[in-house]
């Protein structure tokens, strides 16, 4: 999506409608909100992580990380920024996907050096931010390790594509 036109395409609309279960005036609705919220068409970081944070009980260091690595996976494209398709497809992967879905796109959270694994340690920092936002007082180290193991897995890593076995 162009970040700087004034209203949505006909081609945006497209692939809206053909990326999530949205009909067309609902898409052109929350677009319209979408815009009174952002009259730039677009959320920097510090926006998305101050938006986002309020979605997140409590109030410390883990949660503006773990709001950092979900804007990272939001921006798709890389521009430093979210525009409405961007945002609008990550509400939808929340509120709306099935669970392999919603499964990819915790997987592209996780993947925080896109490299297309899950390495001990990525999920191990995860974890630790989880922990730290729910006051759960484990090893996030030792739970990562458990976790690969209960998947009968490398002990360093999941491939994204291994996501799709998992018996549970």
């Amino acid at each position: 999506m162009n970040n700087n036109k004034e209203s949505l395409s006909q081609e945006d609309i497209d692939f809206i409608v053909a990326n999530t279960d949205l009909k067309q005036d609902k898409i052109v609705e929350w677009y319209t909100q979408f815009r009174k919220a952002c009259p730039q068409n677009k959320l920097d970081k510090e926006k998305f992580i101050q938006f986002f944070s309020m979605l997140i009980p409590g109030n410390n260091e883990n949660e503006h990380s773990f709001c950092e690595a979900i804007f990272q996976a939001c921006d798709t494209d890389s521009n430093g920024f979210i525009d409405f398709a961007e945002f609008l497809l990550v509400f939808c992967v929340r509120s709306k996907a099935n669970m392999r879905e919603k499964l990819s796109w915790l997987f592209e959270v996780y993947d925080t050096n896109k490299s297309t694994y899950i390495t001990n340690t990525e999920l191990a920092k995860m974890l630790k931010l989880i922990f730290g936002i729910k006051n759960i007082n484990a090893d996030p180290y030792k739970k990562a390790m458990e976790i690969f193991q209960i998947m009968d897995r490398s002990p360093r890593k999941i491939k994204r594509n291994g996501l799709t076995h998992l018996n549970t």
